[in-house]
């Protein structure tokens, strides 16, 4: 069985702190990817928000537009 020495070689820190150094380290970067994916779908939600609104005003400007379109045939097959 093979024990791991008590400081690492390359730095001669001792283990135990090293790797909470680097715990510490990924915490902070967790934390920080965390509020970026908040922000994130924050984003999104308002953007999909935004998409629905436009949307269903280009549906209601083509309804418009279909409406005066079957008027003005009306018209031109009257006057015919």
């Amino acid at each position: 069985m093979h024990i791991l020495p008590r400081h690492s070689i390359i730095t001669n820190i001792p283990i135990e702190g090293s790797l909470k150094e680097v715990l510490k380290q990924l915490e902070e970067e967790k934390k920080i990817l965390q509020n970026q994916l908040k922000d994130y779908e924050l984003r999104l939600e308002q953007e999909a928000k935004a998409y629905h609104k436009v949307n269903d005003e280009r549906r209601l400007y083509l309804s418009e537009i279909l409406q005066v379109s079957n008027m003005c045939d009306s018209v031109t097959l009257m006057l015919s």
